[in-house]
């Protein structure tokens, strides 16, 4: 009994990963932009962390933090809640990639590149 416990709460967890819709971008490049990104997660009022790494010769750059937020949409939208996050971001060049996550307690959602 204890196994199937233990198996139907690492399934919750699993399905409470965030996930990063898309990513978008105003204002100057080069210069400092506003990052935009559309996040699902599948509970109300979570607490969310969203982190960037830089594209560098040998891969990617240190995890770096950008913000933390409450998943927390405007009206009741149901099992599956999409919001909103825009943020003053670091400054960029035309061509530059960057790749962003979003993090729900320990569960991390895929990484999303983006070109500016």
């Amino acid at each position: 009994m204890i196994i199937g416990t233990l198996l139907c709460a690492a399934a919750a967890q699993a399905q409470a990963v965030p996930t990063i819709v898309s990513i978008t971008h105003s204002g100057p490049v080069p210069g400092t932009p506003t990052i935009t990104g559309q996040i699902q997660c599948t509970s109300n009022n979570v607490m969310l962390t969203s982190y960037y790494q830089k594209q560098i010769a040998s891969g990617w750059g240190p995890t770096t933090y950008i913000d933390r937020f409450y998943c927390k949409p405007p009206a009741n939208t149901g099992a599956v809640i999409t919001v909103t996050k825009s943020k003053p971001f670091i400054p960029v060049s035309p061509g530059e990639k960057f790749r962003f996550m979003v993090q729900q307690g320990g569960a991390m959602s895929p990484w999303v590149v983006y070109q500016f």
